[in-house]
């Protein structure tokens, strides 16, 4: 709740959250600024749950490679991948195996290009 320069309390929006039947001492002057607050967060909302929906589906289809088909994707060697897999983003460890993250390894060229 805030105080106006007219001496009176305005109700912002996450009052109405707590409780909605606020609602109706709201002057109606302050509606459409509510309104674009309400809209600004669940526009918010919506595209973290897209993003946070892709990134679970893309996870889910990621394929672990083997240091021959890593290193082609790459473009190295598979020496230099090796003696990179302590600090490189995309390295999974299976035991004594080590696997590579194909979408790891599609993030971090794009990374590399900056995009």
């Amino acid at each position: 709740m805030n105080l106006h320069p007219d001496g009176q309390h305005s109700i912002d929006l996450a009052d109405l959250v707590k409780d909605p039947s606020r609602l109706a001492s709201v002057d109606r002057s302050h509606i459409p600024a509510l309104l674009t607050q309400l809209s600004a967060v669940q526009a918010s909302m919506a595209a973290r749950f897209v993003a946070t929906a892709q990134d679970a589906a893309s996870d889910a289809q990621d394929a672990l490679l083997n240091v021959e088909k890593a290193a082609e994707r790459l473009g190295v060697s598979e020496d230099w991948l090796y003696r990179r897999t302590k600090t490189l983003p995309f390295v999974v460890r299976v035991g004594r195996h080590v696997r590579f993250s194909a979408k790891g390894i599609d993030r971090y060229i794009r990374n590399r290009m900056g995009r």
